[in-house]
């Protein structure tokens, strides 16, 4: 048994592929091996099969939102033109599941939802944006991968997954892959069998098999679970993948690059089927050191921040509490028919500016009241209400017997609110009072997190030196939320963007910024010589932002936010 820690880049060349395999870290107990190749594809054939992206010529059933498997042919190619949640209602096999590509012909355009009882059996592969699966037994049995997400996460939550067939098992290229319960026996043909940046296996019960059949290169490419550019976590006490004894140490490592990196590595299985597996990048290490050393100047400066996280809350903010307290005295006219009392308009208007509630929340609030529900209107007189209540309008004949034909057609009220609560014209209104929208959820819970919306926030002030528009910032904090992209992401993402180029930043500056950005601190004269010296020696600016985003004093400020 062996653990892989490797990273796969690759890029277009004309018609063909380039690929460049470099730094795997292979653990075969305690031996660690190391290198680096890049390559042409040999032949149109092979580029073809890598660059493998999807089944929309053979695609014959299109879905989109929530959608039973019983209503799906025997034996379709299902393509998604929307979001999809599917309920596996029944037993069934089906050739494959793809989102509608997006403009790169690389990627996908939505994601998809999987749960329910029965059993899904599919003979190709699953292919989406982002892909959970909550529940059902799922077998995937083909495909260049079984299941792959481009861009976002692979969340599994429980239920059975089992793939085989394929090149690649489970695999989010660009994202996560996160398994907090389930059983997963995957089997890959000859490369990975999980595969992602970042990978985490967790849960009381969750059992995890990944195999990958024997390797013919002379590098030992192949693995079964790889964590591509991060860290492999192993929380869960059962058998995932334990080399026998177990062992402690720290492995010198080139990445690559020219610049070797001492890993940490804990293998601890105390003669239990259990593991625990952590990697640090060494600047976390050094960085830790200075934490400690700095701990009595930063007590002394902690009044003084606490000011200044004050003033920056302050300036970000943008609510009109004068707008909130309106829109909520018209909420209780509309749904109620009654005027709100000092009190009730309080309450909701003090958690709306405070940020603790969005508007989502708000409404979704004032709908499934005891107030609302005694009314006991038709399905027409629902409708209305909602037009009414939450986009403050009378609604046109047409418009009302959209929905009262979807209700008729199965819909639930439920489902009908989510489609107001998360329309643009709901939107629309949050942005004018400038607070954040929120999402309804197909279980009725609420997307919004108020710490990952001032975290957000602040990245646009700390790194773009702006306030940041609501658009932006409510959809980097979906992105966190949902797990598409961490919080180290989405500040790479700034600091690689053309608007931070734009601000033409010496490699001071630059400095400066990382550390106000994931340090909330200016720099100490040690750290910022050490990293001056390492831009000064050719390493490229978004390179050491890594060593960054792996410190403690980065995860105390996410824990700031509550991240």
């Amino acid at each position: 048994m062996r653990f892989k820690i490797s990273v796969k880049l690759k890029r277009r060349i004309g018609k063909g592929l380039a690929f460049v395999l470099s730094a795997a870290m292979v653990i075969p107990g305690s031996a660690v091996f190391a290198y680096a190749e890049e390559r042409e594809a040999e032949s149109v054939e092979e580029a073809e099969l890598v660059d493998e992206s999807g089944l929309t010529e053979e695609a014959n059933f299109e879905v989109s939102g929530n959608v039973k498997l019983s209503s799906i042919p025997d034996g379709a190619d299902v393509v998604m033109s929307a979001d999809t949640v599917l309920e596996i209602d029944t037993d069934k096999t089906i050739a494959s599941i793809a989102s509608i590509n997006d403009s790169t012909g690389y990627g996908f355009l939505y994601t998809i939802e999987i749960k329910g009882e029965g059993k899904l059996t599919v003979n190709r592969d699953i292919q989406a944006k982002a892909i959970t699966i909550d529940s059902g037994s799922i077998t995937v049995k083909g495909g260049e991968h079984n299941i792959f997400a481009i861009g976002g996460n692979v969340t599994i939550k429980g239920g059975e997954v089992n793939g085989s067939g394929a090149n690649f098992g489970i695999l989010s290229d660009g994202g996560s892959v996160n398994i907090s319960g389930g059983t997963i026996n995957v089997v890959s043909n000859s490369n990975w069998a999980i595969a992602a940046n970042d990978i985490t296996i967790g849960g009381e019960k969750t059992v995890v098999t990944a195999t990958a059949k024997p390797s013919t290169s002379e590098h030992d490419t192949n693995a079964g679970i790889c964590a591509l550019n991060s860290a492999l976590v192993i929380q869960s006490p059962l058998a995932i993948v334990t080399p026998e004894g177990g062992s402690t140490g720290s492995f010198q490592h080139d990445w690559g690059l020219g610049n070797p990196f001492t890993y940490y590595v804990v293998l601890d299985s105390n003669g239990k089927k259990s593991l625990n597996v952590v990697i640090k990048n060494p600047a976390s290490v050094e960085d830790d050191k200075k934490d400690d050393q700095n701990d009595d100047q930063k007590n002394d400066q902690n009044d003084d921040k606490k000011e200044e996280d004050k003033k920056e809350d302050e300036s970000n903010s943008t609510v009109d509490p004068q707008k909130v307290n309106s829109c909520v005295s018209d909420l209780y006219k509309s749904a109620f028919g009654r005027e709100a009392t000092e009190g009730e308009i309080k309450t909701w208007a003090d958690q709306v500016v405070s940020g603790e509630i969005s508007y989502a929340n708000l409404l979704v609030g004032i709908i499934q009241s005891p107030e609302f529900k005694n009314k006991q209107t038709t399905d027409k007189e629902y409708v209305i209400s909602l037009y009414t209540t939450i986009f403050g309008r009378t609604p046109t004949d047409e418009e009302v017997k959209s929905w009262t034909d979807k209700i008729s057609g199965g819909m639930s009220r439920d489902e009908v609110m989510m489609g107001f609560v998360n329309s643009e014209e709901a939107g629309n209104k949050a942005d004018a009072m400038g607070i954040p929208q929120g999402k309804m959820m197909s279980d009725g819970t609420i997307h919004y997190n108020k710490g990952i919306n001032d975290f957000v926030s602040r990245c646009y002030t700390v790194v773009l030196g702006r306030k940041g528009e609501k658009t932006g910032v409510d959809y980097w904090t979906e992105k966190i939320y949902n797990k598409e992209y961490t919080p180290e992401q989405v500040i790479t993402g700034f600091v690689d963007s053309k608007e931070f180029a734009n601000r033409e930043l010496s490699d001071d500056e630059f400095l400066e910024v990382l550390y106000k950005t994931f340090f909330d601190r200016a720099s100490d004269e040690a750290g910022k010589a050490d990293w001056s010296k390492q831009l000064k020696d050719g390493k490229k600016r978004i390179d050491i932002i890594p060593g960054f985003a792996r410190s403690v004093e980065f995860k105390n400020l996410l824990a700031k936010y509550g991240m």
